[in-house]
Protein backbone atom coordinates (compact mmCIF):
# COMPACT_ATOMS: atom_id res chain seq x y z
CA UNK A 1 0.00 0.00 0.00
CA UNK A 2 1.04 3.15 -0.98
CA UNK A 3 2.21 5.34 2.23
CA UNK A 4 0.25 8.89 2.07
CA UNK A 5 2.67 11.79 2.99
CA UNK A 6 2.40 16.08 3.15
CA UNK A 7 4.19 18.70 1.34
CA UNK A 8 6.58 20.19 4.45
CA UNK A 9 9.50 22.49 5.30
CA UNK A 10 11.53 21.59 8.16
CA UNK A 11 14.45 23.13 9.80
CA UNK A 12 16.02 22.07 13.19
CA UNK A 13 17.47 24.85 15.43
CA UNK A 14 20.70 23.46 17.33
CA UNK A 15 21.39 26.15 19.63
CA UNK A 16 20.91 24.08 22.68
CA UNK A 17 23.04 23.87 25.30
CA UNK A 18 25.61 20.81 23.71
CA UNK A 19 24.92 18.17 26.83
CA UNK A 20 21.33 18.27 25.94
CA UNK A 21 20.59 15.63 23.61
CA UNK A 22 16.51 15.78 24.21
CA UNK A 23 14.60 17.09 21.18
CA UNK A 24 11.55 19.33 20.73
CA UNK A 25 9.43 19.16 18.29
CA UNK A 26 7.07 21.96 16.41
CA UNK A 27 4.51 21.44 13.94
CA UNK A 28 2.98 24.31 12.34
CA UNK A 29 -0.44 24.73 10.47
CA UNK A 30 -1.79 27.61 8.76
CA UNK A 31 -4.90 29.58 8.04
CA UNK A 32 -7.27 29.32 5.06
CA UNK A 33 -5.72 32.27 3.36
CA UNK A 34 -2.35 30.79 3.96
CA UNK A 35 0.06 27.55 3.01
CA UNK A 36 3.28 26.12 4.60
CA UNK A 37 5.04 28.31 2.20
CA UNK A 38 4.36 31.86 4.12
CA UNK A 39 6.43 30.42 7.31
CA UNK A 40 8.94 30.77 4.92
CA UNK A 41 8.71 33.72 2.75
CA UNK A 42 7.88 35.81 5.79
CA UNK A 43 11.48 34.24 6.87
CA UNK A 44 9.10 33.27 11.08
CA UNK A 45 10.67 29.42 9.86
CA UNK A 46 14.80 30.98 9.44
CA UNK A 47 14.01 33.16 12.82
CA UNK A 48 12.67 30.24 14.58
CA UNK A 49 15.70 28.03 13.35
CA UNK A 50 18.57 30.29 13.97
CA UNK A 51 17.34 31.80 17.05
CA UNK A 52 19.79 31.97 19.97
CA UNK A 53 17.80 33.10 23.00
CA UNK A 54 15.55 30.50 24.84
CA UNK A 55 16.79 27.42 23.11
CA UNK A 56 16.93 24.53 25.79
CA UNK A 57 16.95 21.88 23.90
CA UNK A 58 17.25 20.91 20.36
CA UNK A 59 14.22 21.94 17.97
CA UNK A 60 12.75 20.61 14.63
CA UNK A 61 10.08 22.61 12.65
CA UNK A 62 8.18 21.41 10.31
CA UNK A 63 5.52 23.67 8.54
CA UNK A 64 3.09 21.63 6.41
CA UNK A 65 0.09 21.52 3.81
CA UNK A 66 -2.96 20.81 6.01
CA UNK A 67 -6.51 21.37 4.98
CA UNK A 68 -8.32 23.77 7.29
CA UNK A 69 -11.05 21.60 7.49
CA UNK A 70 -9.29 18.55 7.98
CA UNK A 71 -10.64 16.62 11.48
CA UNK A 72 -8.69 15.23 14.56
CA UNK A 73 -8.46 12.00 12.57
CA UNK A 74 -7.48 13.95 9.90
CA UNK A 75 -4.48 15.79 12.39
CA UNK A 76 -4.10 12.07 13.41
CA UNK A 77 -3.39 10.43 10.15
CA UNK A 78 -1.18 13.73 9.39
CA UNK A 79 1.28 13.08 12.17
CA UNK A 80 1.55 9.53 11.37
CA UNK A 81 1.80 9.89 7.88
CA UNK A 82 4.93 12.49 8.93
CA UNK A 83 6.66 9.67 10.86
CA UNK A 84 7.78 8.39 7.07
CA UNK A 85 8.38 11.39 4.42
CA UNK A 86 8.11 9.36 0.73
CA UNK A 87 11.85 9.52 0.76
CA UNK A 88 11.44 7.20 3.52
CA UNK A 89 13.35 10.11 6.00
CA UNK A 90 11.68 10.56 9.42
CA UNK A 91 10.02 13.88 9.66
CA UNK A 92 8.49 13.89 13.14
CA UNK A 93 9.95 10.95 15.72
CA UNK A 94 6.39 9.58 16.91
CA UNK A 95 6.85 11.47 20.18
CA UNK A 96 4.28 14.28 20.93
CA UNK A 97 4.60 17.97 19.45
CA UNK A 98 3.69 21.00 19.95
CA UNK A 99 1.53 22.19 17.73
CA UNK A 100 0.95 25.98 16.25
CA UNK A 101 -2.63 26.29 14.72
CA UNK A 102 -3.20 29.54 13.10
CA UNK A 103 -7.13 30.70 12.83
CA UNK A 104 -9.25 27.85 11.07
CA UNK A 105 -6.38 25.14 11.32
CA UNK A 106 -7.67 24.79 14.87
CA UNK A 107 -10.42 23.07 13.97
CA UNK A 108 -8.53 19.73 14.00
CA UNK A 109 -6.83 20.64 17.25
CA UNK A 110 -9.98 21.56 19.30
CA UNK A 111 -11.55 17.92 17.60
CA UNK A 112 -8.67 15.77 19.43
CA UNK A 113 -10.10 17.75 22.78
CA UNK A 114 -13.44 16.52 21.88
CA UNK A 115 -12.51 12.89 21.30
CA UNK A 116 -10.53 13.09 24.75
CA UNK A 117 -13.90 12.80 26.41
CA UNK A 118 -15.15 10.13 24.44
CA UNK A 119 -15.06 6.04 25.07
CA UNK A 120 -12.96 4.84 22.04
CA UNK A 121 -9.49 4.62 20.39
CA UNK A 122 -9.90 8.56 19.53
CA UNK A 123 -9.23 9.53 23.17
CA UNK A 124 -5.84 8.64 22.82
CA UNK A 125 -5.20 10.94 19.92
CA UNK A 126 -5.00 14.77 21.71
CA UNK A 127 -2.04 12.86 24.36
CA UNK A 128 -0.53 11.18 21.48
CA UNK A 129 0.02 14.13 19.28
CA UNK A 130 -0.03 17.13 21.45
CA UNK A 131 2.90 17.98 24.14
CA UNK A 132 1.50 21.49 23.99
CA UNK A 133 -0.77 23.56 21.57
CA UNK A 134 -0.47 27.40 20.83
CA UNK A 135 -3.33 28.12 18.99
CA UNK A 136 -3.33 31.54 17.37
CA UNK A 137 -7.02 33.11 17.13
CA UNK A 138 -8.64 29.60 16.20
CA UNK A 139 -12.56 30.25 15.86
CA UNK A 140 -13.10 26.65 16.40
CA UNK A 141 -12.34 27.40 20.41
CA UNK A 142 -15.30 29.78 20.16
CA UNK A 143 -18.02 26.67 18.90
CA UNK A 144 -16.73 24.02 21.10
CA UNK A 145 -18.04 22.76 24.15
CA UNK A 146 -16.61 23.40 27.60
CA UNK A 147 -15.67 19.74 27.98
CA UNK A 148 -13.64 19.74 24.87
CA UNK A 149 -11.63 22.81 25.95
CA UNK A 150 -11.08 21.29 29.46
CA UNK A 151 -9.64 18.29 27.81
CA UNK A 152 -6.76 19.99 27.24
CA UNK A 153 -6.44 20.86 31.12
CA UNK A 154 -7.38 17.47 31.79
CA UNK A 155 -4.99 15.88 29.90
CA UNK A 156 -2.17 18.53 30.93
CA UNK A 157 -1.62 19.73 27.87
CA UNK A 158 0.04 23.31 28.48
CA UNK A 159 -1.97 26.32 26.42
CA UNK A 160 -0.31 29.18 24.99
CA UNK A 161 -3.28 31.70 23.18
CA UNK A 162 -2.35 34.39 20.64
CA UNK A 163 -4.13 37.09 19.17
CA UNK A 164 -3.01 40.27 17.39
CA UNK A 165 -4.65 43.53 19.17
CA UNK A 166 -6.58 44.51 16.11
CA UNK A 167 -8.16 41.22 16.12
CA UNK A 168 -11.70 41.06 18.28
CA UNK A 169 -12.41 37.81 17.26
CA UNK A 170 -8.96 36.24 18.01
CA UNK A 171 -9.18 38.32 21.32
CA UNK A 172 -12.47 36.35 22.60
CA UNK A 173 -10.87 33.23 21.27
CA UNK A 174 -7.99 33.51 23.87
CA UNK A 175 -9.93 34.88 26.74
CA UNK A 176 -12.40 31.99 26.51
CA UNK A 177 -9.68 29.54 26.52
CA UNK A 178 -7.34 31.92 29.32
CA UNK A 179 -10.72 31.94 31.40
CA UNK A 180 -11.65 28.16 31.01
CA UNK A 181 -8.69 26.40 31.33
CA UNK A 182 -7.12 28.61 34.56
CA UNK A 183 -10.12 27.61 36.26
CA UNK A 184 -9.65 24.08 35.46
CA UNK A 185 -7.88 21.46 37.72
CA UNK A 186 -4.55 20.91 35.97
CA UNK A 187 -4.94 24.10 33.28
CA UNK A 188 -1.64 25.60 32.02
CA UNK A 189 -2.60 28.22 29.94
CA UNK A 190 -0.92 31.75 29.24
CA UNK A 191 -2.58 34.65 27.54
CA UNK A 192 -0.47 36.41 24.93
CA UNK A 193 -1.57 39.78 22.78
CA UNK A 194 0.72 40.86 20.03
CA UNK A 195 0.93 43.95 17.66
CA UNK A 196 -1.12 43.12 15.06
CA UNK A 197 -4.52 41.66 12.59
CA UNK A 198 -5.79 38.35 12.27
CA UNK A 199 -2.43 36.79 11.08
CA UNK A 200 -0.23 38.17 14.13
CA UNK A 201 2.31 36.19 13.42
CA UNK A 202 3.12 37.69 9.92
CA UNK A 203 2.53 40.94 11.04
CA UNK A 204 5.01 40.65 14.37
CA UNK A 205 7.49 37.86 13.56
CA UNK A 206 9.85 38.71 16.04
CA UNK A 207 7.57 39.29 19.23
CA UNK A 208 5.73 35.68 17.90
CA UNK A 209 8.75 33.94 17.72
CA UNK A 210 10.12 34.83 20.80
CA UNK A 211 7.12 34.34 22.92
CA UNK A 212 6.51 31.18 21.18
CA UNK A 213 10.55 29.81 22.36
CA UNK A 214 9.65 31.92 25.79
CA UNK A 215 7.11 29.37 25.99
CA UNK A 216 8.81 26.26 24.60
CA UNK A 217 11.76 26.68 26.94
CA UNK A 218 9.62 26.19 30.01
CA UNK A 219 7.73 22.80 28.85
CA UNK A 220 9.17 19.61 30.52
Amino acid sequence: MKKKSLPYYQCQNTNAEEDNDELMEVLLLHGAKFTKEDWKSNGILDLFCNAKENVGTKMTFTAVDLSVQSSGEDVHSAFVALQSAPEDKSVLTGNPVVVISPSASGKGIVELGEYYNEKTKLNQYLTKIIKAWIPVASPAVLKASESSIKSFAVAKVPVLAINGDKDAMGDKVTKRLYETLSKTDGGDVEAVVLEGTHPCYIDSPDDFVNTVLTFIAKLK
